[in-house]
């Protein structure tokens, strides 16, 4: 590809990963959600993901699960005068750079 100038292929094929991310990014949102009330109840987020079979999917739920965790605990944290804001803020950029999540789940 030269400049801005895409063939059709291009656009075809760019469209394409667009898609896959799209259902990558859907498939791992229902994998959440549908855990979301039992680690809510308790369970660890090693049992609400045992049932995933794929190991990579397995890891990015448990991943994206824990981070919710801890970023539910972080927020605690403030009302209740253990860190002061500016110190969940740095925390929480601490958390979203190590783990690289995409921007929607930040």
């Amino acid at each position: 590809m030269k400049g801005s100038i895409l063939t059709q292929e291009d656009k075809s094929f760019k469209q394409a990963l667009e898609e896959l991310n799209t259902r990558i990014a859907k498939e791992i949102q229902d994998a959440i959600v549908a855990r979301i009330e039992r680690l809510i109840g308790g369970a660890t987020v090693a049992e609400v993901t045992a049932d995933i079979d794929d190991e990579r999917m397995r890891r990015t739920v448990s991943d994206l699960l824990l981070y919710l965790q801890v970023d539910a605990l972080i927020a605690s944290l403030e009302p209740l005068g253990v860190l002061n804001h500016k110190q969940v803020e740095e925390i929480h950029t601490y958390l979203r750079d190590r783990l690289s999540l995409p921007r929607e789940w930040q």
